[in-house]
């Protein structure tokens, strides 16, 4: 495979002045540069993380809703199923929410598929063994934006689902297009009690590629306010 790599171009003024202002190489500095962080003190910011510099998980579409019965369930005894997914994002992201509703006292359960047993993602067989189980508020992590059939069974099963994913959602292409490629979809949703997905409610912000893990950490970070 022959491939040419193409580097941004930088004033080389600018490089030697970043990597003098933020004490960094000047390869390191033409990286940030091609990445968008141009200051020393974005970079700062970068290499120095701290918890102060969180933004404000309310700001996502969705969040003040499912924390609110998130915290309700607690209140009130209700037991509450996790519901994860097997690869790396997906376990980490369960364990992350599991943690942080046993920390407030939740009564909670988990449930990651089985990838040859139950195929991907957030399906209507999962409901009916909630069901079985006395499971009366569902939390998907990491999987549910297209779960439209496991959505309408937790209608009618009488189990609030509150779906949390950072993937892609079907999106509806609107009739006149000719087959061109529209500026804007209209998204195809499941019927959740709640949905919280960035990539959704916040194009553009800095929430918006967050993975399944991080999305359940700005959950956790809202229960905890």
């Amino acid at each position: 495979m022959h491939r040419r790599w193409l580097v941004n171009r930088t004033n080389p003024e600018y490089v030697r002045y970043l990597s003098k202002a933020a004490s960094i190489s000047p390869v390191l500095a033409q990286i940030f540069i091609n990445r968008g962080i141009k200051t020393s003190g974005e970079i700062n910011s970068f290499l120095n993380p701290d918890v102060s510099q969180l933004s404000d998980p309310l700001e996502i579409e969705g969040m003040e809703k499912a924390v609110d019965r998130i915290l309700k369930a607690i209140r009130n005894g209700e037991r509450i199923l996790v519901h994860g997914d097997y690869d790396v994002d997906g376990l980490s992201a369960t364990g992350i929410m599991l943690h942080a509703l046993t920390m407030l006292g939740a009564d909670c359960r988990s449930f990651i598929p089985n990838r040859m047993e139950h195929g991907y993602g957030f399906n209507p067989p999962s409901v009916r063994e909630a069901k079985r189980k006395g499971i009366s508020l569902i939390i998907t992590v990491d999987c549910g934006i297209t779960s439209f059939e496991a959505a309408i069974s937790c209608r009618k099963e009488g189990i609030d689902v509150i779906i949390t994913d950072h993937h892609e959602p079907a999106r509806n292409l609107p009739s006149g297009t000719g087959g061109k490629e529209p500026a804007e979809y209209d998204f195809l949703l499941p019927d959740a009690f709640a949905l919280i997905n960035p990539k959704i409610s916040s194009p553009g912000s800095q929430t918006a590629n967050l993975s399944g893990a991080g999305v359940a950490f700005k959950i956790a970070q809202a229960l905890a306010m």
